[in-house]
C-alpha cells in the first residue's frame, strides 16, 4: 500500500508539473499573439504583404542612406523568411515584384542572392542559396550568381541562436558580422554598402575600427521597427574604400 501511495503522489506531482509548464507555453503563447496584434509594424507587414515586420527596418534604412538602387547587386545574408529580400527586390530589380504572386516572370535587370540555413519560401527573381553562410561552398554558390560582377550591396541580417548567455551571444553576432564583412571585403564594389546587425552598443571597438579603415561612412542605427527592449541594432558602413 506505501509503494502505491507513492506512485499516485508521483502521477500527482507529474500531471501537476505538465499542466504547469503547458500553462506556462500558452501564457507565453498568447503573449506573443498579444504582442503581434498590438505592434503596428506586424500589422502593417500584413497590409502591406511583407512577410515579417523586420521589412521596414531595412525600409528605414534604405529611406535614410539611400543604398538599394534600381538595376543594383544584393546579397541578403541571413535572409528567412524573406522580408529584407522582399525590399531589395522590390528595390534593384526592373519593374519590382508583385509580393502575392511568388511565381511571377524574374524581372530582367539587378540581383538578389538570399541566403540562409532554413529553407525559404520562393520570391520572385530572388535567387536562394540554403546552407551555412560560413561555408565556403556555400559562399561560392553566391560567387557563381554573381557571374563575375560585383556586389553594390552586402546585408547581413543573421543572428545566432540566442542562449541568453550575454558573452556567449555577443560573441558569436560578431563572428557572423565578421564572415559577412570578409565576404564584402572579396565582393563588394569600391564604392558599394555593407550593413551588419550586431546585439550590442556599437559591436566591438576593434570591428568597428576594422570597418572605419574600408568604409568612409559607418553609421550605428536602430530603426524603429526593431522593438525597444531589443539589444540589436546595424551598422551601416557606406562608401567602400
Amino acid at each position: 500500500m506505501l509503494g502505491a501511495r507513492h506512485t499516485g503522489q508521483a502521477h500527482r506531482l507529474s500531471t501537476t508539473s505538465t499542466a504547469r509548464s503547458q500553462r506556462t507555453k500558452s501564457g507565453s503563447s498568447h503573449r506573443w499573439l498579444r504582442r503581434q496584434r498590438d505592434d503596428v509594424y506586424a500589422q502593417q507587414a500584413r497590409t502591406d504583404g511583407y512577410r515579417t515586420r523586420s521589412a521596414y527596418k531595412l525600409v528605414a534604412l534604405n529611406e535614410k542612406h539611400r543604398f538599394l538602387r534600381p538595376g543594383g547587386r544584393c546579397i541578403d545574408c541571413g535572409s528567412n523568411p524573406g522580408g529584407w529580400s522582399q525590399v531589395a527586390a522590390e528595390l534593384v530589380l526592373s519593374g519590382g515584384t508583385d509580393k502575392a504572386q511568388p511565381d511571377a516572370m524574374h524581372a530582367r535587370e539587378g540581383l538578389v542572392v538570399a541566403v540562409d540555413l532554413l529553407p525559404m519560401p520562393p520570391l520572385a527573381g530572388v535567387h536562394f542559396v540554403q546552407g551555412d553562410f560560413r561555408s565556403d561552398d556555400v559562399q561560392r554558390d553566391v560567387v557563381r550568381l554573381l557571374d563575375g560582377l560585383p556586389a553594390d550591396v552586402v546585408l547581413s541580417d543573421m543572428a545566432p541562436s540566442l542562449s541568453g548567455i550575454r558573452m556567449a551571444d555577443q560573441a558569436r553576432s560578431m563572428e557572423l558580422c565578421e564572415t559577412a564583412l570578409y565576404f564584402a571585403q572579396q565582393y563588394l564594389k569600391e564604392g558599394g554598402t555593407f550593413v551588419c546587425k550586431i546585439f550590442m552598443d556599437g559591436g566591438d571597438p576593434s570591428f568597428q575600427q576594422q570597418l572605419r579603415s574600408l568604409f568612409r561612412k559607418v553609421h550605428i542605427e536602430k530603426p524603429m521597427a526593431s522593438r525597444k527592449d531589443s539589444a540589436e541594432s546595424y551598422l551601416v558602413c557606406l562608401d567602400k574604400q
